[in-house]
């Protein structure tokens, strides 16, 4: 795309969303308030930036509102890394309220679906002599309680946090849905400009 193209605005229809104030009774003087997440779609010329927020609108806004404004999911002074107990990085993910936020952690492992896989895995090799049931009943024994789920790397906000050691409820930018992000298994998080990582 040149620079003298402009990349159209999405329109959408009033009917396609629920009104939030009623614009022809605002006067001089009203004070409104918004909270908005949105993903880049392009750049412009002129220093500004066409963005899209959750509800599919787009608009365009200028760099300087941006810098002002408004912070980054994943952008970090990558010169002050901070190392954190697994206490504070939790207590620091909850006090994220509406900021977007990158977090780094461990999924939950299905233990039956592990359990299964390596049974399989060790019947087929020949191993335990008599199959699979005897080699689950010897990885049920074996295998750690704290076998960790693959790294999740999710950049979202909170919807819902939850005590200490719980699993807060976050809303995931890429896959447009909510995810339990367990404070017991997070590694590192992005927050207003820094990097927080376990210690």
């Amino acid at each position: 795309m040149s620079a003298k193209e402009k990349t159209p605005v999405k329109k959408i229809a009033a009917e396609d969303f629920e009104s939030k104030a009623n614009s022809s009774q605002l006067a001089p003087g009203d004070f409104l308030s918004r909270v908005s997440y949105c993903q880049v779609v392009s750049r412009q010329p002129g220093g500004m930036l066409v963005v899209r927020n959750k509800d599919g609108f787009e608009w365009s806004i200028s760099e300087g509102i941006v810098e002002a404004e408004f912070y980054s999911a994943d952008q970090f002074d990558h010169e002050h890394v901070q190392k954190m107990t697994k206490t504070e990085l939790v207590e620091l993910l909850l006090s994220a309220r509406d900021a977007a936020f990158t977090v780094a952690y461990h999924k939950q492992l299905k233990m039956e679906d592990a359990i299964e896989s390596m049974a399989n895995a060790v019947a087929e090799a020949g191993g335990l002599g008599s199959g699979k049931r005897q080699a689950k009943a010897f990885l049920k024994k074996t295998l750690p309680d704290n076998t960790q789920g693959e790294l999740r790397v999710l950049q979202g906000h909170m919807l819902k946090p939850e005590p200490l050691l719980g699993r807060s409820h976050v809303w995931d930018f890429e896959s447009k849905g909510i995810r339990l992000v367990d404070h017991r298994t997070v590694q590192w998080l992005i927050l207003r400009g820094v990097k927080y990582e376990l210690k």
